[in-house]
């Protein structure tokens, strides 16, 4: 499974946050009602 496919079998109230280096799904993972969106490399500050 995709992450995204992962995300919407989850239960309702699970807070997803996406830690990818492909920008392209950030729209689909809000969609999927992600929390954040990271890209990698992750800064400390995220």
């Amino acid at each position: 499974m995709s992450g995204l496919e992962v995300a919407a079998a989850l239960p309702v109230n699970t807070r997803v946050v996406f830690v990818t280096a492909h920008d392209e799904f950030a729209v689909e993972a809000f969609r999927a009602a992600a929390v954040d969106y990271l890209l990698k490399p992750v800064s400390g500050e995220r």
